[in-house]
């Protein structure tokens, strides 16, 4: 079998080679005292985020691609498998350090993995959080962070602006029964005009235009809201809950609890207590019931 060749980059080149780094153990090793800083910021997540941008002509015309493809083929294939499931990790761009679990990511048996294991991870950086983080991966997660962050800001003010402008109309509404009230008062003893509708019909008219809608609150079975009561993170509610149906199809209601006891056990006897747990959905999706089995 010929010499692999050491990766430049997963995705594009950066210049120089990467240093030497440790690799995880079987199961997992603890991170080191000079380990640089999370990549990325630890509230990067890109779960509902499909489409992670890739740079074609930059992979293409990289070292490690052509390397790659032309030493060991399967090194270009288990890099692609990692940098997609990454983009989906939390935070994004980041994967866990632990073997068995770096296998199945990669979609080959351990042996193999452990084969090829430091040639795939020459360009990630293992942090101090124990995980392993691709600069590049996570540049551009931090750049699809920022944009959807953005969007989320322009859609809550245009959500403002438009109910201000309901909050307006309401007023405007009720100052015009009270107008009304008033010429009525003013005209008292007079005759009315038929064709003038009384201040009754006028304030009626207006307070039924300024009633405004009532977002009903979304509904929940039981047994998700049981599950939901003991899960620590109570974030993504809305998206937890289908891929929690999805999940009660596959394991039961039981298998999900258990589960739950033993990924909060697993997370004591390996002193995980630093990293963050992820969104509910995610933890759902990802199948951490089975972490510690």
């Amino acid at each position: 079998m010929p010499r692999q060749m050491p990766m430049m980059t997963a995705i594009g080149p950066t210049g120089k080679m990467p240093a030497k780094k440790p690799h995880g153990s079987l199961l997992r090793i603890g991170s080191r005292d000079n380990s640089p800083p999370p990549l990325v910021a630890g509230e990067v997540d890109l779960t509902d985020f499909d489409f992670m941008p890739l740079d074609v002509r930059r992979l293409l015309q990289s070292q490690f691609w052509i390397k790659s493809m032309m030493t060991d083929p399967r090194l270009a294939a288990v890099s692609v498998n990692l940098w997609a499931v990454s983009w989906h990790q939390i935070p994004a761009s980041s994967l866990p350090n632990e073997d068995a679990v770096l296998a199945r990511f990669a979609m080959v048996d351990l042996l193999t993995w452990l084969e090829i294991r430091d040639a795939v991870l020459e360009p990630w950086v293992l942090c101090d959080d124990n995980r392993w983080y691709h600069p590049v991966v996570a540049e551009k997660a931090e750049s699809s962070w920022a944009k959807m962050r953005g969007r989320e800001a322009k859609a809550a003010a245009f959500s403002k602006r438009q109910s201000d402008r309901a909050k307006q109309g309401w007023y405007a509404g009720r100052n015009a029964g009270r107008n009304a009230n008033i010429m009525d008062k003013d005209k008292e003893g007079e005759s009315e005009d038929e064709n003038l509708p009384s201040s009754n019909e006028l304030s009626g008219s207006a307070g039924h235009k300024a009633t405004l809608p009532r977002r009903k609150k979304r509904t929940y079975p039981v047994e998700f809201e049981e599950w939901w009561a003991r899960y620590p993170v109570k974030k993504g509610k809305e998206h937890a809950y289908p891929a929690f149906e999805t999940a009660k199809q596959m394991i039961g209601i039981d298998g999900l609890h258990t589960g739950l006891d033993r990924y909060f056990k697993y997370r004591k006897e390996n002193n995980l207590d630093r990293t963050p747990d992820p969104w509910p959905a995610t933890w759902l999706i990802n199948r951490r019931w089975e972490d510690g089995t």
